[in-house]
């Protein structure tokens, strides 16, 4: 199975590396938790939110609810059936 890491877009992870040069115990944790995670919604909050700074995210456009921005598309639905599935009907 991939990992966060193995499933992290190309450029945050060139980003990274770059930025583990002038931060390196702290760009060397979040690669080390992506490797050690699967699924996006087993990082937590601050982990996210190091991820976002140190791959240099903004994050008012970061897809917070599946982290595709970051991870490329989690899925095989098209975007009409995944906001069918999460669309709250009343």
């Amino acid at each position: 199975m991939e990992n966060l890491y193995d499933k992290l877009l190309p450029k945050f992870k060139k980003i990274l590396k770059h930025n583990q040069k002038k931060y390196p115990s702290a760009v060397r944790r979040i690669i080390a938790t992506l490797k050690y995670k699967d699924y996006y919604g087993d990082l937590t909050i601050e982990e996210l939110k190091t991820l976002c700074t140190f791959a240099d995210v903004d994050w008012s456009r970061v897809d917070w609810k599946f982290g595709e921005d970051l991870f490329g598309k989690i899925s095989n639905l098209t975007d009409e059936e995944i906001k069918e599935i999460t669309t709250i009907k009343k």
